[in-house]
């Protein structure tokens, strides 16, 4: 009937007051070998999967997690727990009959979650190497007294060699490794666990043998313990424990900070590498859903033998009933394995002298199981069935962790590359992301980058330039604008392009942002065809726009010229203008030069708003594009005068024959337009936030905004 000591009348005060807790962080020391520990893990309950229940439970067990600060160098209690699931984890993965034994999967889950909840106050609220120290317990008083004297010494003489650094485009106050506990302990909500672990033994170079066993042993578990109801729960918790570990880049301001804990992981070899990035992407492609907890426990005959009272200790924590399956994360272990994939790749991406990123490099060679091997064998990191990846990008590409793993697939990996761009419906990959940047305004500007880069990718395949213009779709129906019926995969592409163009020069103004459209739209310019009459209209309509501002920054510059004093540099915003409106005239002109007899309604689009080029005949920025332009309206205009039929059918239809006899040495030839994207020389610095910011908002595990630096939060939170 244990349920950490808490009757079914208990709430979230009763938590300090618990015997069971209170045992285990007080200064009585614990034999590892007493029944107390398996009564302490004698209880169920279903840990909280959102950012505001664990932080309901955070702030219930904050001074049991102070005193087990206190008192674990002298008692180890906390490394008699560690040694305990190390025990249970080796027997786990070695015996298969344990992985069927619900009672002590279950005691192994209760253990990793009180684990993962101390080493997520220590990561929080002590310095790397006090966090080491726990898992030194227990430490002689007399070492303790010689080591605190030491580092007293050592402390005075430390000089600061902290920089300042840009974050946001600001500068920030240096940050200073000499002096971490000090920076911590006026950083961190909880200064007096600091102070208070001040004196404790210190190093600064290495990790404890017993928390890199732990680090191995959580590494060897994700990899070897199977997917079963039993063991599930296990999987996340090792997952979100990997997660905290690394937690600590949340306090540092730069990007390629590699803490004790990031180095020891980034250091196994590469097989074990290849075994943690497979069967983290095993887990986001099958998706598994999470067997109900109350369900599991008691087809085990656990409710029984616990009694109903103990159904589940976050229950009597939020006094409310077990979070039911719709309630909860369906697929949680798929949801945290791609995240911990993120972290894992994303840190440490550039070889530093003889340390590189294993799991990076075994990212970046795997194949298929079928045999599309573009590598030596020798070089292939493991084998995965790619249409099965394939699948699940499609499936989750609504989310910004599966964009950015598509953008890392297809950035690194030439296999998965080179199988996305044989694909037939490579529809299924490209509309969720069309759909994504036609609701830009509703997303966070790293989700629409990740985007862009990714059309941005896909317009660098010549196979896929013109694929797009032979895959027809019936409707589209979150394209409001307009009911389109019948059109192509590639009209869609270029209207939404487009759109994201025209809501950016009205908005948000970002010169990265349509930087990108603009390159994507010109490589698939040469392939346009059969552009449907609503999208070459848009595009014509887009030059008009721009044409119209730029009118108005003249003239505004004009005034600037006359009143000095206005405060407004036009001058140096009309040449981003200018860029803009060049490249838009020569995706039209790459359109006219390669396929105009395979784009009617572009050219009857440019024939019905000829008088918008007139004004830039003579610009010195553009008038040798728009000559090539003229030509083609010249040309078809003069077959237009010598018909007596004006309908728009029978224009259309004059277009349509006249292009077979058009002289296609016409037009002057400029270069074709090839644009190809390059990843930063520093990637982390964009990379390492944005995956940490998801896990900030996506993992369900809580941070305190206020401590965070990595990336800017909104206060309210």
């Amino acid at each position: 009937r244990n349920t950490m000591g808490v009757s079914s009348s208990a709430s979230i005060a009763d938590l300090d007051s618990n015997e069971s807790l209170n045992r285990l962080v007080g200064d009585e020391r614990i034999e590892e070998d007493a029944p107390f520990w398996d009564a302490l893990l004698s209880f169920f309950f279903t840990a909280p999967e959102k950012r505001g229940d664990a932080r309901v439970l955070e702030e219930a067990t904050r001074n049991l997690c102070r005193r087990m600060v206190h008192n674990n160098p002298a008692t180890g209690n906390f490394t008699a727990l560690i040694k305990l699931f190390l025990t249970r984890v080796s027997h786990l993965t070695s015996d298969e009959s344990k992985q069927q034994d619900n009672v002590y999967t279950w005691k192994v889950y209760n253990a990793i979650f009180l684990i993962r909840s101390l080493v997520k106050f220590f990561t929080e609220n002590l310095s790397e190497d006090q966090v080491s120290l726990q898992f030194s317990a227990p430490i002689s008083v007399d070492h303790t007294t010689k080591v605190a004297a030491d580092r007293q010494g050592e402390d005075a003489t430390s000089t600061n060699q902290g920089r300042s650094v840009l974050v946001n485009g600001e500068a920030t106050p240096p940050f200073d490794r000499t002096s971490e506990s000090m920076l911590l302990s006026s950083h961190r909500r909880d200064s007096d666990v600091v102070g208070a672990a001040s004196s404790q033994p210190v190093n600064r170079t290495a990790l404890s043998p017993l928390l890199e066993n732990f680090l191995d042993c959580l590494v060897t578990g994700l990899c070897d313990i199977p997917v079963l109801p039993f063991t599930y729960g296990i999987k996340v918790e090792i997952i979100n424990t990997l997660l905290v570990f690394l937690s600590r880049q949340l306090w540092s301001y730069v990007s390629r900070d590699i803490s004790l804990v990031m180095r020891h992981v980034l250091s196994v070899n590469s097989r074990q590498a290849a075994a943690v990035v497979r069967i983290l992407l095993v887990s986001f492609i099958h998706h598994d859903v999470a067997p109900p907890h109350d369900l599991r426990m008691a087809e085990a005959g656990i409710f029984s033998s616990i009694s109903s009272a103990a159904s589940s200790l976050w229950s009597y924590i939020v006094g409310s009933k077990p979070a039911s399956v719709t309630e909860r994360k369906e697929t949680p272990l798929a949801d945290q394995s791609l995240l911990l994939f993120l972290v894992l790749t994303n840190h440490h991406t550039h070889q530093e002298g003889l340390m590189v990123n294993p799991y990076r490099l075994s990212m970046r060679n795997f194949a298929d199981l079928r045999g599309q091997v573009n590598q030596q064998e020798s070089d292939v990191s493991f084998v995965l069935q790619l249409d099965q990846l394939y699948f699940a990008l499609c499936r989750d590409l609504k989310q910004d962790q599966a964009i950015l793993l598509l953008y890392m697939l297809l950035h690194e990996n030439t296999n998965m590359a080179a199988f996305i761009f044989s694909r037939s419906d490579i529809e299924n990959l490209v509309l969720p992301i069309l759909r994504l940047l036609y609701s830009a305004e509703q997303r966070n500007s790293h989700l629409v980058y990740m985007a862009l880069i990714v059309l941005l990718m896909f317009s660098q395949d010549d196979n896929f330039n013109k694929s797009i213009h032979e895959i027809r779709l019936q409707s589209v129906p979150w394209y409001s604008e307009r009911q389109l019926f019948q059109v192509t995969l590639g009209d869609i592409l270029v209207l939404v392009l487009i759109r994201t163009i025209q809501h950016n020069i009205a908005t948000v103004r970002d010169k990265y942002l349509h930087t990108n459209c603009l390159a994507a739209l010109a490589n698939m310019s040469a392939s346009f065809r059969q552009l449907h009459q609503y999208v070459a209209q848009r595009l014509v309509d887009l030059f008009q726009l721009l044409a119209k501002r730029h009118r108005k920054m003249a003239e505004m510059m004009r005034q600037a010229t006359e009143h000095p004093d206005s405060g407004q540099d036009y001058a140096a915003d009309l040449p981003i203008v200018d860029e803009v409106m060049r490249m838009v005239l020569e995706i039209i002109n790459s359109c006219l030069t390669h396929s105009l007899h395979h784009n009617p309604n572009l050219v009857y689009a440019l024939l019905r708003q000829r008088e918008l080029f007139d004004a830039f005949r003579t610009h010195p920025t553009f008038q040798d594009v728009v000559q090539n332009i003229e030509t083609v309206v010249f040309y078809f205009n003069s077959k237009l005068d010598q018909s007596t039929s004006h309908s728009v059918s029978g224009v259309q239809q004059i277009i349509l024959e006249a292009s077979r006899s058009w002289p296609r040495d016409r037009l002057k030839r400029f270069p074709e337009l090839k644009f190809k994207y390059v990843e930063e020389e520093q990637p982390e610095e964009f990379f390492v936030p944005y995956v940490w910011s998801l896990i900030y908002h996506c993992s369900g595990l809580y941070w305190d905004p206020l401590q965070v630096v990595l990336f800017s939060l909104h206060r309210e939170e």
